[in-house]
């Protein structure tokens, strides 16, 4: 698969990178960001990345950081300054601020049962990079997804799911029946 040909064949990677040349675009358009080359996060998304991958690394080598939730409490109320923008699962075992080691404001998270991104979802991550700067975004996958899960029995077995699940699933069909 070509993986410059985004429109004709979307894939994460693909989205990524349309997704960092719309937030350079944006950041560099609007008035609004001004100020945005003295906020801390005005960073390279290199540097946010690399920030990521040492916390996960302390992290997955058992490390803790200890963080005083309510400092800087004042400060977050007035305005947020994310490292990144992080798509992720709403699973409970999930949790990205620990995953990646960061402290409560240095990420700004999408999350949906089953990690995929709607229009809300594309709208969240366009007001992380357009209105607070962050300079990243990062998809985080994980395994055991019980939404994936439910999606799968439901191509399966033709389940009935209760209540809005239906709708939750029909998003992750397509990749599920694509996997089979």
């Amino acid at each position: 698969m070509c993986e410059d040909c985004l429109w004709q064949h979307p894939n994460r990677r693909g989205f990524l990178k349309t997704a960092a040349a719309a937030a350079f675009t944006t950041m560099a358009a609007n008035p609004i960001l001004a100020h945005a080359a003295e906020a801390p996060n005005a960073i390279p998304p290199k540097e946010a990345l690399k920030r990521l991958v040492a916390g996960n690394a302390h992290y997955a080598a058992g490390g803790v950081r200890c963080v005083d939730v309510s400092r800087g409490r004042a400060e977050r109320v007035a305005v947020q300054y994310p490292i990144a923008a992080v798509v992720s699962c709403s699973d409970s075992r999930v949790v990205p601020e620990l995953a990646f080691n960061q402290g409560p404001g240095d990420l700004f998270l999408v999350r949906v049962a089953g990690n995929f991104v709607n229009d809300d979802g594309l709208a969240s991550l366009e007001y992380a990079v357009a209105m607070l700067g962050a300079p990243l975004i990062v998809v985080l996958g994980h395994q055991n997804c019980g939404a994936v899960a439910a999606a799968i029995k439901a191509v399966k077995d033709n389940a009935a799911l209760p209540g809005h699940l239906p709708g939750l699933i029909d998003a992750i069909k397509p990749a599920v029946i694509k996997a089979e």
